[in-house]
């Protein structure tokens, strides 16, 4: 109590300085204390990473499940995700938002669809109507495709009436035998 009525502080916004006036044998105290409150408390940066060929929504929750969720078993975790479209908005601190860039960096790639190009010139029936039976075929049989991956279609060539099909060997198959 007496050095609280022997300790004066003063705030000087425009300089972001502090004034105080306190006995010598409460200096360093004093200097302790006011380091204690300068902390950084909240040394977060926030970062948006857009996402081109992977899922957003897998993504987010591999990186809730590597970050977030740590606070759940007991570990510290200052990391907020959130999702806007194809884009993550991360919060967190500066070394775990690189952590989570180079995560997101290698999980973010095309995917090799290894799909097939095979062409049909066809002499009898009409390539467009084909395309379309073939097209609906290849949906139904693989349904779900990745964004960002190549995806199997049929369309035709109109002037040479030629069917052209992408898909996997396994698929061309069945195209084969019509």
């Amino acid at each position: 109590r007496a050095t609280q009525q022997m300790t004066s502080v003063y705030p000087d916004g425009a300089t972001n300085r502090l004034f105080v006036y306190t006995p010598d044998e409460y200096q360093e105290l004093a200097a302790q204390l006011i380091a204690l409150f300068d902390a950084d408390v909240d040394n977060t940066e926030i970062r948006t990473i857009d996402i081109e060929y992977a899922d957003v929504r897998e993504v987010r929750a591999m990186i809730d499940q590597m970050f977030v969720r740590a606070r759940a078993r007991g570990g510290a975790s200052d990391v907020q995700v959130v999702t806007s479209g194809d884009s993550l908005i991360i919060k967190a601190p500066p070394e775990q938002v690189e952590q989570i860039s180079t995560l997101v960096a290698r999980l973010d790639r095309p995917v090799d669809a290894g799909l097939s190009i095979r062409t049909y010139e066809l002499k009898v029936v009409n390539a467009g109507q084909v395309a379309g039976q073939v097209q609906h075929y290849l949906r139904s049989v693989m349904p779900g495709q990745r964004r960002g991956q190549m995806q199997p279609s049929a369309f035709a060539e109109h002037t040479t009436n030629t069917l052209i099909v992408m898909a996997p060997e396994e698929h061309l198959a069945f195209v084969d035998g019509l």
